[in-house]
């Protein structure tokens, strides 16, 4: 059986970042609140509507989106290095 953890390192080694935010947004023990938070907000923008409501919020979108990026990419740095 997969793990949580295999799916999203397998979802961002295969530049899935929809799945990859839809699996991360959840974790809790690997990402902090404020890292959390932008990983929610990232997953909600990827509706339109819910991305022009945090526009509204004067939240930075696309920003918000490459904080996210870069929060999945050293996650997977992280994991993948401890097994290589």
């Amino acid at each position: 059986m997969i793990t949580k953890k295999e799916e999203l390192l397998n979802a961002i080694a295969n530049n899935d970042t929809i799945t990859a935010l839809r699996i991360a947004k959840d974790f809790r023990i690997d990402f902090n609140k404020d890292q959390q938070r932008v990983l929610q907000i990232a997953h909600e923008c990827n509706d339109a509507s819910k991305a022009n409501f945090y526009k509204g919020l004067g939240i930075d979108v696309k920003q918000n989106q490459a904080d996210a990026q870069e929060l999945l990419n050293q996650y997977f740095q992280s994991k993948t290095q401890c097994h290589a």
